[in-house]
């Protein structure tokens, strides 16, 4: 009775899903990738890069996108979002599987306005990372909510 009890804890540890903290560092650093794309190339091109084929991008006040090929069109509907300086810092990721996701902070700066004024906001964002069959991490779903400005800006 022992054995089976000592082999029950043993199977349930082993099918315990923990993470190797890797793959975490792996998609916080796939996230990381994507700001500095996104700061150095532009929205556009980094979002584009890093989403999956199949991506669900949600926006505020505008239609859900449910594929790349309608987030790349997106992206011709509004020239005005290449004039955006966006980034963001990852503050914490998990992973089970193949399948992940980041939590982190963002601000965006608005071009100025006629008065010479720029507007920031600032955003709280969630993405869902998926590993593809070469080993890298895509962006599955990404979305966010406007925040107040932190302390100090």
């Amino acid at each position: 009775m022992k054995k089976i009890y000592l082999l029950l804890v043993l199977f349930a540890v082993a099918c315990k899903q923990t993470p190797p903290q890797t793959d975490v560092k792996e998609i916080m650093d796939a996230d990381k990738a994507f700001c500095a794309m996104c700061a150095e190339k532009g929205m556009e091109e980094a979002f584009v890069a890093f989403a999956a084929d199949d991506v669900i991008k949600l926006q505020t006040r505008e239609k859900t996108i449910l594929s790349k090929l309608e987030l790349i069109e997106s992206f011709k509907k509004k020239p005005s979002a290449a004039q955006l300086k966006f980034t963001w810092k990852p503050l914490k990721g998990d992973v089970s599987g193949d399948i992940g996701y980041t939590y982190g902070r963002a601000k965006i700066v608005l071009p100025a306005d006629s008065s010479g004024q720029s507007k920031k906001l600032y955003v709280d964002y969630v993405t869902v990372w998926k590993k593809q069959k070469d080993g890298t991490w895509k962006y599955q779903a990404d979305g966010g909510n406007q925040v107040p400005a932190p302390e100090g800006e």
